[in-house]
């Protein structure tokens, strides 16, 4: 395990070294840059002034040369500041984070459950009504983009019953009952496309393992039904499960930048968007880079989750 664990962090950082490397120099190939945006087109400044300008923020130098020193300054600990805010990149992100581990939290609450619980009634009675009802939500919320669940949750909701709030964001500490009224639309939003995808799998997993030889086994002997599908079957259908939870978490994690947008949530997600939006070059790096890692650390942790549920499964 130590072994296979020690390979797996290696990758990790030679993925996170490859991406941070890619989005450099992408992000330096779009036409002009920040100082352009800074000065707009009405500029007053003389040629020598905004050279200067850029020779201050090291823009001036080839790519692989800024790339060079920006890459020292992270393996330092300093991701750089931002041009915009002129604060540190990585205390803004550290600010965000929190926010979107919360609304990724509660769309697992959601979406899990739901999920599983679907996933399994319809494989015990394939082709009956909830089996036919199960699939159809699953298709729905495959099918719906995450962006039109969530005006619609916001139009019926809150337009039309006035049941929730549309946007805006209060912090847990502040007002907790206030705070997850605020994160029920992002999570369900989220959660119903995740919900169907989990629900697919368990069904299809759930199935195959109904087939399996002990099972028949563990009912010859007398085991009661609900004993059979929660110790026999669920744990040995969700090594797939766990696959999809991991993707989809790491994705979470690293924000969403569509929902948190649309419900004016101060995350990651949005924090990457308007850093795009201002060409602010430390801070889109720093956040992508941060999204990558939450990433690849999620799909980690289900890799090794997969010894815990399958004792068979053995890392060397």
């Amino acid at each position: 395990m130590s072994r296979y664990l020690i390979r797996r962090l290696l990758w990790l950082l030679v993925t996170l070294w490859a991406l941070s490397f890619l989005v450099f120099v992408s992000v330096r190939l779009i036409p002009g840059d920040t100082i352009d945006l800074i000065l707009g087109t009405s500029s007053i400044l003389a040629e020598e002034q905004e050279a200067a300008l850029r020779a201050y923020y090291g823009l001036d130098k080839p790519i692989l040369q800024q790339y060079v020193v920006w890459f020292n300054s992270v393996l330092h600990g300093d991701m750089g500041l931002s041009i915009r805010t002129g604060r540190p990149v990585m205390s803004e992100v550290l600010e965000r984070f929190p926010l979107t581990v919360e609304l990724a939290v509660v769309t697992l609450a959601i979406a899990l459950p739901v999920g599983i619980s679907l996933g399994i009634a319809s494989a015990l009675k394939p082709n009956g009504l909830v089996d036919v009802l199960a699939r159809l939500f699953s298709l729905a919320g495959m099918a719906l983009p995450n962006f039109v669940v969530a005006i619609l949750t916001i139009l019926i909701l809150s337009v039309v019953f006035h049941w929730f709030p549309a946007s805006g964001f209060v912090p847990f500490s502040e007002d907790p009952v206030q705070n997850l009224r605020q994160m029920f639309f992002p999570a369900v939003a989220l959660g119903m496309s995740m919900a169907a995808g989990v629900a697919r799998m368990t069904r299809s997993s759930m199935l195959e393992v109904l087939r399996q030889d002990y099972v028949r086994t563990a009912r010859s002997k007398g085991l009661k039904e609900d004993a059979v599908i929660v110790r026999h079957c669920l744990k040995n259908a969700l090594i797939p499960v766990i696959t999809l939870v991991g993707i989809r978490f790491g994705r979470l994690l690293g924000g969403t930048v569509i929902i948190e947008q649309i419900y004016a949530l101060p995350g990651v997600g949005r924090l990457a968007l308007y850093a795009i939006y201002q060409r602010d070059y430390a801070m889109v790096q720093s956040s992508i880079l941060f999204i990558a890692l939450c990433y690849v650390l999620m799909n980690l942790i289900s890799d090794l989750a997969y010894a815990f549920v399958d004792p068979r499964i053995r890392y060397t």
